[in-house]
């Protein structure tokens, strides 16, 4: 006697197809040249992207593209350095999303530094192309800004890499922390290039949700209990 595999319904010899659910009934006792094979007759080998290789294309593309926008800028729209901000741009583009792919083992913290270092001069760049003579906004504003931002992800990635911070939920929960704080230090700059004395306005909205957030995330890191009962709610 024979029986379903998917509902378990049994089956008389015969029968070709469960009487139930459909499903087509396959012995594996018969020949198989009556028999229908199950499995394919040859493996399908899936092809793995060389991602260093794909990089390398884009990149020469955006050399190429570098290329004849200058050419332009130069031959036909003489009055505007509007070429300048382009290849900027393709250069922000190829530090922070190329190069570490073609990089052999890029350092975090070393790609971070960079990214910071492209990012400040592509302001400077502004700076000196639309604003010429006017620092002042780029030295109290754009590129502290810059620094603390890539300053506090350098530091979070140094961290990771002790074993206090391995954690994720207590990783994630300093992180919330270092945001509130860089929010903070956003508004103080704000008010320094304004020119007016700094006390906490909007900062301390976000300031005070991230630290709540940090203070649940270091509690769940120590509960076991309520990270099982909330893997159980989200269905992880």
């Amino acid at each position: 006697m024979a029986y379903c595999v998917n509902c378990g319904v049994k089956m008389t010899p015969p029968e070709k197809v469960c009487p139930l659910c459909g499903l087509e009934a396959y012995n594996p006792r018969e020949p198989l040249s009556d028999a229908k094979s199950r499995y394919p007759e040859q493996m399908e080998r899936t092809s793995v992207v060389n991602r260093r290789f794909v990089a390398s294309i884009i990149s020469l593309l955006l050399i190429v593209t570098t290329g004849i926008c200058l050419l332009l800028n130069l031959l036909l729209v003489k009055d505007s350095p509007w070429s300048v901000f382009v290849i900027g741009s393709l250069a922000l583009f190829f530090v922070a999303a190329l190069l570490p792919i073609l990089m052999h083992k890029p350092h975090p913290l070393f790609c971070l530094t960079l990214d910071t270092a492209a990012i400040s001069l592509f302001l400077l760049m502004i700076v000196v192309f639309i604003t010429p003579g006017n620092w002042r906004w780029y030295l109290i504003l754009a590129l502290p800004i810059t620094i603390a931002a890539g300053g506090f992800a350098s530091l979070m990635v140094f961290l990771s890499r002790f074993s206090y911070f391995r954690p994720i939920l207590r990783l994630v929960a300093y992180s919330l922390m270092l945001i509130g704080i860089y929010l903070l230090g956003l508004e103080m700059l704000l008010h320094a290039y304004i020119g007016t004395p700094w006390a906490p306005f909007w900062s301390w909205i976000p300031f005070a949700a991230c630290v709540m957030t940090a203070l649940f995330f270091l509690f769940l890191n120590r509960s076991r209990k309520w990270q099982e009962e909330i893997t159980k709610k989200i269905f992880i």
